[in-house]
């Protein structure tokens, strides 16, 4: 439990670099993507922080109900657009074959003032060893943003190599100012070589 909630406080430290999210400019997006590679299923999740002002824009595009405009109401309609959209902004390909998330929770971030987080899951019956997958985020490409990728294994899942840190606190974070669209999705993009161990360990 101890450490778990360290890593909780490294969370909420490391995933924004200024604090609060109405401390960010406007313009940009704070994004991590951390993926979990399972015997049955590979689960995402993602965060995005935004200033306030960028996400009121984000729902007078979307025309979202927002009420009174409440740091509360903004978040879950950030959440509930997301959930819509993600599936379609984030790219998923298993062994060279594309597959689509499916969204099972979204909800406000929690850490920050504007924030949501999604979970995204891609159910399937096996995986074989040496099964590769690749996984873009293609969303808020309007904004200038920076992103922290990360990339695990879990139980008899292992990665024989990844691109990415296994934890996003571990991860290196990386601005798109300035980046051109193909550096950008380069960026954004976690690479890996699975492998499964035999016999299964106990999840």
């Amino acid at each position: 439990m101890l450490t778990q909630a360290i890593v909780a406080l490294l969370c909420s430290t490391f995933f924004m670099p200024s604090g609060l999210a109405d401390e960010l400019p406007e313009s940009f997006a704070e994004k991590s993507l951390a993926i979990e590679i399972r015997e049955n299923e590979i689960v995402l999740e993602y965060r995005v922080g935004l200033a306030r002002s960028e996400l009121k824009k984000y729902c007078e595009k979307h025309s979202c109900e927002i009420g009174a405009g409440s740091d509360s109401e903004l978040m879950e309609a950030l959440a509930g657009g997301l959930a819509v959209e993600l599936p379609q902004q984030i790219s998923i390909e298993v062994g060279g074959q594309p597959v689509q998330p499916q969204v099972t929770q979204s909800r406000p971030g929690g850490q920050h003032h504007v924030s949501a987080l999604v979970e995204l899951r891609v159910p399937f019956t096996g995986i074989e060893p040496g099964t590769t997958l690749k996984v873009v985020d293609h969303s808020f490409p309007e904004l200038d943003g920076a992103i922290r990728l990360a990339c695990k294994g879990r139980g008899a899942v292992m990665l024989r190599k990844s691109n990415v840190a296994l934890l996003v606190v571990r991860a290196n974070r990386v601005e798109f100012t300035k980046m051109s669209k193909s550096d950008r999705e380069i960026a954004s993009t976690i690479e890996a070589l699975i492998l499964i161990s035999s016999p299964s360990r106990s999840k």
